[in-house]
C-alpha cells in the first residue's frame, strides 16, 4: 500500500486566529499612521505662513517699514497680492493642505477654502484666488487712522506674539478681547475672532507672528495673542473651550 504524502492545510480557527491578528495590527497602526499625516500637514502649513510673513517682511523692508494697507482695489493692493508677489506668485502657499478648494460662494470653514477677489494674471492666472488663512486686520498701514489700535509696522508692539495671518474661514479679521467664539468649530462670522477660531489642526490653528516665526496655537489662547496695539489681556472674554 502506497503511503499518501498529506499537505497541512489551514483549519478554520487557524485561519480566523490569523485574520484576527491582522485586524488587531491594523487597528493599532491606522491611527498612528493617521496622526503622522495630520502633523505632516500642519508642519507644511506652519512653513506656508512662514514664507508668507518672511514675504509680509520683504514688503515692508522696500515701504518704509509699513506694512500692507487695506486699499482694495482688485489689483495689487490686497494683502496676498502684496506677500505673493515675493513668493513666485505661488498660489498655493495660501492654502493648507488640511482642507480643500471651494468652488462656489466666497466664505469658507474648517475644511474648505474662502475664494477671495484677484486680477492679477500672475496669481492664479487671474482667476478668483482660493485661500485658508486671514490676515491681521489690525496690521493694516492705512495711514491717518483715528484708531489707536492698528499695528503698522514689523516692529512695532509685540512682535513676538502679534499675529501676522492666521488659519482662517475668510480673507482677514479684526479680532477684539470680548469677541465671541463660533457656534462651532467650523469657524463662523458672528464675531471677528470667529473667522480665526476654527478647529483645522486638532483643536489648534497655524499663525505666523511678526518676529518672523510660524507656529500652531490652541484655539483658547487665540484671546492671549496681541492682536492689536491697544490689546489688554485682563478683559473679560469669551475664550473658546477645546473642542
Amino acid at each position: 500500500m502506497k503511503k499518501r504524502n498529506l499537505l497541512h492545510a489551514f483549519t478554520l480557527i487557524e485561519l480566523l486566529v490569523v485574520i484576527a491578528i491582522i485586524g488587531i495590527l491594523a487597528a493599532m497602526l491606522l491611527p498612528a499612521l493617521a496622526g503622522a499625516k495630520d502633523r505632516t500637514k500642519k508642519m507644511k502649513c506652519i512653513n506656508n505662513a512662514k514664507q508668507m510673513t518672511a514675504g509680509l517682511q520683504m514688503y515692508c523692508d522696500e515701504n518704509e517699514e509699513f506694512l500692507p494697507d487695506y486699499g482694495r482695489n482688485f489689483n495689487y493692493f490686497f494683502w496676498y497680492h502684496r506677500v505673493l508677489k515675493y513668493a513666485g506668485w505661488d498660489h498655493k502657499l495660501l492654502m493648507c493642505p488640511g482642507i480643500t478648494v471651494k468652488t462656489t460662494g466666497w466664505w469658507g470653514s474648517h475644511k474648505r477654502s474662502w475664494q477671495a477677489w484677484n486680477r492679477v494674471g500672475e496669481l492664479y492666472n487671474g482667476r478668483t484666488v482660493p485661500g485658508a488663512y486671514a490676515y491681521n486686520g489690525w496690521l493694516h498701514s492705512n495711514r491717518g487712522q483715528s484708531d489707536t489700535r492698528y499695528n503698522y509696522k514689523m516692529e512695532d508692539g509685540k512682535p513676538s506674539s502679534t499675529p501676522t495671518m492666521t488659519d482662517a474661514m475668510w480673507v482677514d479679521a479684526w479680532p477684539t478681547e470680548n469677541n465671541a467664539p463660533p457656534p462651532s468649530y467650523w469657524g463662523g462670522n458672528n464675531s471677528s475672532m470667529a473667522r480665526v477660531c476654527v478647529n483645522r489642526h486638532d483643536g489648534t490653528v497655524v499663525s505666523g507672528f511678526k518676529d518672523g516665526r510660524a507656529d500652531s496655537v490652541r484655539l483658547p489662547d487665540l484671546w492671549t495673542l496681541t492682536w492689536h496695539l491697544r490689546w489688554n489681556r485682563s478683559t473679560p472674554n469669551n475664550r473658546a473651550p477645546m473642542p
